[in-house]
């Protein structure tokens, strides 16, 4: 500690060492502000209590090779912790100050509010938090009110809202389960018991976005996937159409894909699809729609985007590619697009998917490595009206 200059992530100690053996080396590293996972081989209440009274963000008890497993968890979570907001509301100061020190611990973000209406202006102005932590008595609006206001806008699989009280009252938790909340505590809580409850929300939320990233995402490239892209493209089409917006569609292939999974194996060729999905990704905004459209093949429609930027912003994307080589396991692959792009909306999406990929059946017969573009004889002037062009 006394040696490295830059800042620890975390220390990961042993309780009981040849030079330290009642734990002072907790103490020590606990002092100087570093995060501490313990690990022990022996545990019991006298020692949870020592270890828990030391500050630190964890501890593991050493039962061998699976330990490892959970030390590495233990690990991510932290990390994880410090980009989740957390909104506390509860009208005493003291429970508001004792539960952010916890919380704080365990490395989350911590947004507090003295009652359920200043609570719904938090969440107003802070769209990041993902966990609410309310009392139930308090003032203005109480947590059973402001669970189903929260509910009313956030349904449970977005935001998750675990109720607290000290009345003492067995039916509270049902009532507040019964308003929308995902869990209860009962003041004052264990903060062991206290930390595992945050903890198993937080993942039951991000369990549940997972599943629904598998569902609109392609597995390998993390792009989102063709029936994301027609369950989407279909609305952006119709707005289009309305004139609400300006769109258009790009078909993009991998030129010779098969001869670079013949020639380096199928392994490889999937690196290079990676490789040239995190280029597409990077090369669009988030209000784009970027997907595998199967096998060596993806789509792009974009909106809003300045006619006369198509074509440069295609070709300066066709460039990059053809500039950065593919580390694989099996060398660098450098690989090119064909790319057909219309903004010429037809009479339905499908025509203006066939358009695209007409143009881009063009660029391969051209001699591949190449962008063929279309645009609307309208430009982007009528269809954007007021619209800021970018």
């Amino acid at each position: 500690m006394e040696e490295q200059s830059d800042p620890f992530l975390m220390a990961v100690l042993d309780l009981n060492l040849p030079d330290a053996p009642n734990g002072e080396i907790v103490e020590l590293v606990v002092s100087r502000g570093i995060p501490a996972i313990v690990l022990t081989a022996l545990i019991n209440d006298d020692i949870r209590d020592q270890i828990m009274s030391q500050e630190v963000f964890d501890y593991i008890i050493k039962e061998g090779p699976q330990s490892i497993g959970l030390l590495t968890d233990t690990i991510r979570r932290y990390v994880r912790n410090q980009a989740i907001f957390i909104l506390v509301v509860d009208d005493s100061k003291v429970t508001r100050s004792l539960t952010r020190r916890m919380l704080e611990k365990q490395n989350y973000q911590v947004i507090e509010s003295g009652d359920g209406k200043e609570a719904l202006q938090r969440l107003k102005e802070n769209p990041q938090i993902r966990l609410v932590i309310t009392d139930y008595q308090m003032p203005a609006m109480d947590g059973f009110e402001l669970t189903a206001e929260i509910r009313k806008k956030i349904p449970k699989d977005e935001m998750a809202v675990i109720g607290m009280s000290a009345a003492g009252n067995p039916v509270l938790s049902a009532k507040f389960l019964q308003n929308g909340a995902n869990d209860f505590v009962s003041k004052p809580y264990h903060e062991e018991e206290f930390a595992w409850r945050i903890n198993q929300n937080i993942e039951m939320l991000e369990n549940i976005m997972k599943l629904k990233d598998a569902a609109i995402k392609d597995h390998l490239t993390g792009l989102y996937n063709r029936r994301y892209f027609f369950n989407t493209a279909e609305k952006f089409y119709e707005n289009a159409k309305r004139k609400n917006l300006y769109i258009g569609i790009g078909m993009i292939d991998i030129d010779h894909f098969k001869t670079i999974n013949d020639t380096y194996g199928h392994a490889a060729g999937d690196q290079v699809l990676q490789h040239l999905s995190q280029i597409l990704k990077s090369s669009f905004r988030a209000s784009d729609i970027v997907a595998r459209y199967g096998g060596e093949e993806f789509i792009v429609l974009t909106a809003n985007m300045v006619a006369e930027r198509y074509s440069v912003h295609f070709e300066q994307l066709r460039k990059k590619i053809a500039g950065s080589p593919a580390k694989t396991n099996s060398g660098d692959i450098q690989a090119t697009i064909s790319a057909g792009l219309t903004t010429r909306l037809g009479t339905s999406l499908k025509d203006m998917l066939k358009e695209a990929d007409d143009l881009l059946y063009q660029a391969k017969a051209a001699g591949r490595n190449r962008v063929v573009v279309k645009l609307s004889p309208e430009g982007d002037k009528s269809a954007l009206g007021s619209i800021e062009r970018r």
